[in-house]
């Protein structure tokens, strides 16, 4: 007779020694844990750089539990040679250390990493782009799935795309990286609603622009952003055309840092392009001698608000071509023009304490010929809240006139309210209440 007992415990001791010998020799990992370490043996995973251990960690990654809870990967110290790690669940991926390395390998699409799910927290990696995998960025978020990421305290280096890239994703958060890279530009955002960008350090590197927030898909938003607090050193040979592009809704850029002490930004500090609404650019300080403006505003950008910044430039303060913008309270010296402008439309200067101080000596809002404040048949406006100033330097005069130096009935003279004062052709002083129709118009106030 058999015994049921005996021949179901021989059951369980085969089927346990399956299911070990499963677990050893599969690269499908399935797990009820919260914390892995891919240093482990049972993973499998390189940490030479000498062997591409893409599948060995995306086999890990294939499983992990989706939203319903975080696992933490702690990626010990070393180089992994990897591309488009798949991350599709929720996870925290952490490297050990400053010696935790991802470096590119061949035939990598998308990124070193590639994140399609939401809450994922990306930290304390090095991502060497290894600079040859010229379709490679080191970060890809990708789609609304991909909400809520942060990507915090990591090195880029070599990137030949972007160092962090993202499509249409809400939520996320880039801070605490130190960037240099990016071969098409170093963060890319597009139709990222919400994102926060802050205390980066951005340096050398031959790239387009440092940070760009854009929208180029109708089904895209890149509303409420902002960028503050971040480090942008150019202090080497390398050039960045821009230091940030704004080509979205409701973009706020303060209190960060632009350091170009050689050839720097070869374009601007801040673009504020063709598809910017409701730009605030506030609290940053500039320190630049390249010839390059601090802001330049496009003529599709809508209501730019630039005020409370300080530094200096021997450029252009402001390239304004938008509509609605609003300079505040600014403290530059300047190397070259206050505002350069050839739009139709108003640029509003004004100022909410005492008089802007200026070096009277290097600021000027036009200097050279055929360069204007103000385009053909366009207005321009300074308004003060409190005292106005208007004064040239120790021993030089302050002229009224149109750009030939006359100053008569038709142009280049005074308008007080309603009333015109203007020389006519004989030197005689006049004035009307309204508009001259002549150059013997009004009455004479005297001649000498």
């Amino acid at each position: 007779m058999v015994d049921m007992g005996v021949e179901v415990k021989k059951f369980i001791n085969i089927l346990s020694i399956f299911v070990l010998l499963n677990l050893l020799f599969s690269h499908t990992v399935s797990y009820a844990v919260d914390f892995i370490n891919l240093g482990d043996p049972q993973y499998n995973v390189d940490r030479t750089g000498q062997t591409d251990t893409t599948s060995d960690i995306n086999a890990v990654l294939s499983n992990l539990p989706g939203d319903e809870g975080a696992v933490t990967i702690l990626v010990p110290n070393g180089k992994y040679l990897v591309k488009d790690l798949l991350i599709t669940g929720r996870v925290n991926f952490i490297g050990e250390g400053d010696d935790t390395i991802f470096i590119a390998s061949g035939n990598c699409v998308n990124g070193v990493l590639y994140v399609l799910s939401p809450r994922v927290r990306i930290s304390k990696i090095k991502i060497d782009g290894d600079e040859d995998h010229f379709a490679c960025s080191g970060i890809k978020l990708q789609g609304p799935s991909a909400w809520g990421t942060k990507v915090e305290d990591n090195k880029f280096i070599n990137i030949s795309k972007h160092a962090i890239e993202a499509y249409d994703v809400n939520h996320i958060e880039i801070s605490n990286n130190m960037v240099n890279g990016g071969g098409q530009g170093m963060i890319s955002c597009d139709g990222c609603d919400n994102a926060s960008i802050h205390h980066n350090i951005f340096q050398d590197d031959a790239v387009p622009f440092a940070i760009e927030l854009k929208v180029s898909g109708i089904n895209k938003n890149t509303h409420s952003a902002s960028i503050h607090n971040n480090w942008f050193e150019w202090s080497g040979s390398n050039t960045a055309l821009n230091g940030v592009i704004v080509d979205a809704q409701q973009v706020s850029i303060f209190d960060n840092h632009f350091l170009d002490e050689t050839t720097g930004f070869q374009n601007s500090h801040i673009l504020v392009d063709d598809d910017a609404d409701s730009t605030q650019i506030f609290g940053n300080n500039f320190a630049q001698t390249s010839a390059s403006k601090i802001v330049d505003i496009n003529s599709g950008a809508l209501g730019t608000t630039i005020f409370n910044n300080r530094g200096f430039s021997q450029h252009h303060l402001v390239n304004d071509n938008g509509v609605g913008t609003v300079l505040e309270n600014f403290d530059f010296t300047l190397g070259h023009k206050l505002i350069r402008s050839s739009k139709v439309g108003f640029t509003t200067v004004t100022s909410t304490g005492d008089p802007v101080l200026i070096d009277p000596t290097m600021a000027r809002i036009s200097t050279r010929t055929n360069e204007y404040f103000g385009a053909n048949n366009a207005d321009s406006i300074v308004q003060g809240r409190r005292r106005m100033f208007l004064r040239s330097a120790a021993n030089h005069n302050v002229h009224l006139s149109d750009e030939s130096g006359i100053s008569n009935h038709q142009s280049g003279h005074i308008v007080l309210g309603s009333y015109h004062i203007w020389v006519d052709n004989t030197g005689v002083l006049r004035i009307k209440n309204g508009a001259p129709i002549s150059d013997v118009d009004g009455d004479v106030v005297g001649q000498q």
